[in-house]
């Protein structure tokens, strides 16, 4: 008989013939205790076997960068980015859709907070997939010139302030700006939201260079919104 004495929850399949099949539903110690039938007497063999895999709310690091599973579905996980360690020796330019790690590959559509705030090493930034971006996501990114974000929905509160050298804006699908979150982008010349329709206070504060802001559904903007 064999049985599973560790922490995966691995159901074990005996057949009457043939090989024996194990499913594991969770990362930990697999620890396989074989009971052998021998002519006398029986004895006991264990073989632990570590598992790996992730759990919701499991945190690792690929490439200096924090993520944090935020779902776990057949062929659909996701993960946050909730913060890094990237070298300022040089600049970086990031283009993530997915990352892999132990195997499992998750799509990444969520900035968290502060995620790469005053990262000082990004040149440009390319998120194909994020849906969300949180509060100070990218603030006092010093160097940070351009930035894509196609699927971005909502955008927090200072989540690009003094992005000084920032550009351009676009952002096709994002529907909500946070308070404050390109206040101090003094280089930012075009900004870009069809379907915004909500506009924070203070959203383009000291923006000193902004000639285009292409915002055609928002019904009311805060007299502050772009005050410089």
């Amino acid at each position: 008989t064999i049985v599973d004495a560790g922490t995966t929850g691995a159901t074990v399949s005996m057949p009457a013939s043939g090989d024996t099949t194990l499913t594991v539903t969770a990362p930990g110690i697999l620890v396989l205790k074989a009971t052998v039938t021998a002519s006398d007497p029986d004895y006991v063999q264990t073989f632990p076997i570590q598992v790996k895999g992730h759990v919701l709310g499991d945190v690792f690091t690929v490439d200096n960068i924090r993520y944090q599973v935020t779902s776990i579905a057949a062929g659909d996980s996701t993960v946050a980015i909730i913060g890094n360690t990237l070298s300022y020796a040089e600049l970086k330019d990031l283009n993530i859709s997915t990352v892999t790690d132990w195997g499992e590959t998750f799509t990444v559509n969520s900035i968290g907070y502060s995620a790469f705030n005053h990262c000082i090493a990004l040149n440009s930034v390319i998120f194909p997939k994020v849906t969300d971006i949180g509060l100070y996501g990218f603030s006092r990114c010093l160097n940070l010139k351009s930035i894509s974000f196609p699927e971005a929905i909502s955008i927090g509160g200072n989540a690009f302030a003094e992005c000084r050298v920032l550009t351009n804006a676009p952002f096709p699908k994002a529907i909500s700006i946070g308070s404050a979150a390109f206040v101090g982008c003094e280089e930012l010349s075009d900004a870009t939201f069809p379907k915004l329709s909500n506009l924070g206070e203070f959203a383009f504060e000291n923006c000193f260079n902004l000639k285009s802001a292409a915002i055609p559904n928002v019904n009311a903007i805060s007299n502050m919104s772009f005050y410089s």
